[in-house]
């Protein structure tokens, strides 16, 4: 059993101060790659497409449970418990449905299994899943490549579907519902329950809480309800997370972090880096305090322009993180050619 989160300084932990010695951020960097956020933002409120940024969603909004679908909070509690080690080594083939891969072609493998009738939400279902059941949910579009680490889902997917089963009334709006509105309450659930979400490390004997994958369900939830069906109160560290292994190729690209040369020669080589590894930890430490000073920057060069547009509610992280999940996919092939990415393979990120 892990610590219970008392405040959000618990989870809202200074990633700054795990000073890299593998690992480094550039400044300068962080401005260059600012201005070009600022552009994309600029762009996009000039055509009309701020509100589309600045959606959480967006991404996946066609794969997503209709807002009324009663099996909404469930299918998204599957997505987000599902969603880590999506990607393969470099220069290997990567999984593979409909012609997406990561995240979303997750979500796509998911809604296929819903729209031909698999419960897949239903923890009634997946705690009696077999491994051939649950590869053939996941059937690449060649039919060969097999998503990460199946056996590890299949085992997730019966330890959730008994918990709920025996402490949540067989649904994950049970945990919703008695969180009572507060995101802490709601993690504290999350990462006390479920073994999965309970992404805890140490480095040189200080406790490391990424929680990611909890905190990026916390703010799935909230804001595809936007709050309002089951009153939640979004609290301002509760923002969206830095989860794609793939994203560090951006922040390489654009010179934002940088690695010694030992470390550098294992990532081209794609060596396997174990979960809790100093070189794990560090890789996540600085590509989250890199984004946080990132977001930080593109505020201060973009809110007066929006003052002065009345115009003052806009979630710059989320803006951030379509504009890296928009890079990442037009440069697929360039960052895949030119940067190495960290192989890790674990449950929680």
């Amino acid at each position: 059993m892990i610590d219970y989160i008392t405040d959000y300084m618990t989870i809202d932990q200074d990633y700054n101060a795990f000073k890299g010695k593998e690992t480094f951020i550039c400044n300068k960097g962080i401005k260059n790659l600012a201005l070009e956020v600022k552009n994309y933002i600029l762009q996009n409120y000039q055509t009309e497409n701020l509100a589309e940024i600045t959606n959480l969603t967006r991404i996946t909004s066609d794969f997503y449970p209709d807002l009324l679908d009663h099996r909404a909070v469930d299918w998204i509690f599957v997505l987000n418990t599902l969603n880590f080690a999506l990607w393969n080594p470099r220069s290997t083939k990567q999984w593979t449905v409909n012609q997406l891969t990561g995240y979303q072609a997750l979500c796509v493998a998911i809604k296929r299994a819903i729209d031909e009738e698999i419960p897949i939400w239903s923890p009634k279902y997946y705690t009696k899943l077999t491994q051939h059941e649950l590869e053939m949910i996941f059937k690449s579009d060649d039919g060969e490549t097999n998503i990460p680490l199946i056996h590890e889902r299949l085992t997730i997917l019966h330890e959730i579907g008994n918990i709920l089963l025996h402490k949540y009334q067989g649904s994950f709006v049970t945990c919703v519902k008695r969180s009572k509105g507060n995101p802490l309450k709601l993690l504290n659930l999350i990462v006390t329950n479920f073994e999965s979400y309970q992404d805890k490390s140490t480095y040189e004997k200080e406790p490391v809480y990424f929680y990611t994958k909890a905190r990026s369900l916390v703010s799935d939830i909230w804001f595809y309800f936007k709050g309002h069906k089951f009153g939640f109160n979004y609290a301002t560290w509760m923002k969206t997370m830095f989860i794609d292994y793939r994203f560090s190729q951006i922040l390489l690209h654009f010179k934002i972090v940088s690695y010694s040369k030992q470390h550098l020669t294992k990532l081209e080589r794609n060596d396997e880096l174990k979960y809790g590894s100093k070189e794990e930890i560090e890789i996540r430490s600085s590509s989250m305090a890199a984004i946080d000073s990132l977001s930080t920057e593109v505020f201060k060069m973009c809110n007066d322009y929006f003052v002065k547009k009345k115009q003052t509610d806009i979630n710059y992280t989320i803006i951030l993180d379509n504009f890296l999940s928009d890079y990442r996919q037009v440069h697929d092939q360039l960052l895949m050619e030119t940067q190495p990415f960290p192989n890790i393979k674990c449950v929680y990120y």
